[in-house]
């Protein structure tokens, strides 16, 4: 840093921190912040920073000094984006997308100016691409019936009620424990999640107590076995049966549950 002394009238006198042009590009400090981020976010959340990074940010503006970076290339850049074609697909970017790629950048530049390399964040002079609200739509009750009934006699039997029951994600009902369980109470205690890592899974704490709850089993009533011996259960609450460990979330299973829903 270096300062300049400004005047303000009298005998007073207003010293400014201003950056010190190094010539540091927009390219080679997103190197640096991706290494900032992978010690600060979940592994998942740091392979999506680096992979806008890579694949968005590095060749939009890498050779761009940081200082010199301007709200007006942001702005033609998320422009340009919202105006092409996905690069593995064959449909526009949604406006979502272009939405984290603006993200990521804000993300990466308000560390910039907390570092003090850059005198003020010029994403706050942007707007950030209009979002519409989408749709949710959830199975009625005839929809999850017929989703049941799809998977019924398979290994995505149990954790399907489960999820239906208590509305748990994906993560956190691949991490269940039969300590979570309580079968007198009818109650799964939400107390970690299951997260891909390079090379394989790891499980994660809940970011809030708000994520740390009690979530309703599903009664063992209608012809369903007791969770207490259900195999399927005890893969969803004890990990597999085979190595210990909780099963992978992006396993093949979890991607067919999703295929029979969409056919339903």
């Amino acid at each position: 840093m270096c300062t300049d002394t400004v005047l303000c009238g009298g005998n007073t006198a207003l010293v400014v921190s201003r950056p010190v042009s190094t010539g540091e590009t927009v390219g080679d400090y997103l190197t640096q912040w991706l290494a900032h981020a992978k010690t600060n976010v979940a592994p998942q959340t740091y392979r999506r920073y680096k992979q806008i990074v890579e694949g968005e940010l590095a060749p939009a503006f890498g050779m761009t000094k940081l200082v010199d970076i301007s709200p007006l290339q942001i702005e033609l850049f998320l422009a340009k984006c919202l105006g092409r074609k996905c690069k593995n697909r064959e449909r526009d970017l949604s406006p979502r997308t272009v939405g984290h790629f603006y993200q990521v950048l804000r993300r990466a530049l308000n560390q910039a100016a907390r570092w003090q390399l850059i005198p003020r964040n010029p994403c706050d002079l942007v707007d950030s691409p209009r979002i519409s609200p989408a749709e949710m739509h959830a199975l009625d009750e005839d929809g999850l019936r017929a989703l049941l009934a799809a998977v019924r006699g398979t290994r995505l039997h149990m954790p399907t009620l489960l999820a239906a029951v208590s509305g748990m994600r994906r993560g956190e009902l691949l991490a269940l424990r039969w300590s979570d369980v309580d079968l007198d109470t009818g109650e799964c205690q939400v107390v970690r999640a299951l997260q891909e890592v390079p090379g394989g899974v790891s499980f994660k704490t809940p970011k809030t107590n708000k994520g740390r709850r009690g979530a309703p089993a599903p009664s063992c009533s209608g012809g369903t076995q007791s969770p207490s011996r259900d195999p399927e259960l005890g893969e969803a609450a004890h990990g597999c049966r085979i190595c210990g460990r909780g099963l992978d979330p992006s396993s093949g299973g979890w991607h067919s549950l999703a295929t029979v829903a969409v056919l339903l």
